[in-house]
């Protein structure tokens, strides 16, 4: 009687294995998600070619207030780098900052925290900025001292210092997509501050897609 032989099937499915492990493509990309290259493109003249160079090169996207960074020259050279190390050569003396949270960037203005000067009078204001919906710490919040150039913004958890002279005044608190608030300095008490979206202010926001277009004109 004719014997039947068969495959051992452990031994048959790990050949299957190993041959799609062997056939598998390999990513042959050197470039970290947050690198962008320079080296072939011509020299970046100004913020706003930068931010499109970026955008094409990463998954990240920038956001701004209408008009900011209109004719804003910067320089940076034929180099490749991170983002980080990008913006900050890039940015530097433009009176413009950012924050990068998950996949956003926002660019904003911000005026360096005043020198401290010997005021006994002066105090230091502490707060925090959130969401009134989620109560998540809002990034990049702006805080300024009303009717002066007095300002700072929120760290990544949403925390801020201001120091005011004679510890009194009002704060003007905003962010993109939310309703600015006014808020009275009370002493030393620490503020916290619940700004509510305003879909309105969402018009005065460009939120920069590579390819995409304003609801007004396309993007330039």
């Amino acid at each position: 009687m004719k014997q039947t032989s068969y495959v051992k099937r452990p031994f048959f499915w790990s050949f299957l294995v190993l041959l799609f492990c062997f056939t598998l493509p390999v990513n042959a990309s050197n470039n970290s998600p947050q690198e962008i290259d320079l080296t072939k493109n011509s020299q970046v003249k100004t913020l706003k070619e930068l931010v499109q160079e970026i955008e094409s090169q990463s998954s990240y996207r920038f956001s701004y207030v209408k008009g900011l960074i209109d004719n804003v020259a910067v320089q940076v050279g034929k180099t490749r780098k991170d983002i980080d190390g990008i913006l900050q050569e890039a940015l530097n003396g433009t009176g413009l900052s950012y924050v990068i949270k998950a996949k956003d960037i926002v660019l904003m203005k911000t005026t360096p925290q005043p020198k401290a000067q010997v005021d006994n009078a002066s105090k230091i204001i502490k707060g925090t900025v959130v969401d009134s919906e989620s109560n998540e710490p809002i990034i990049g919040a702006q805080i300024w001292l009303k009717e002066t150039p007095e300002g700072t913004v929120t760290n990544i958890d949403g925390e801020f210092q201001l120091r005011v002279k004679g510890g009194v005044g009002i704060l003007v608190i905003s962010y993109i997509g939310y309703k600015s608030q006014e808020i009275v300095i009370k002493g030393n008490q620490p503020i916290l501050c619940k700004l509510q979206p305003d879909t309105k202010v969402l018009d005065e926001v460009v939120v920069v897609g590579y390819g995409t277009q304003k609801k007004e004109s396309g993007f330039h």
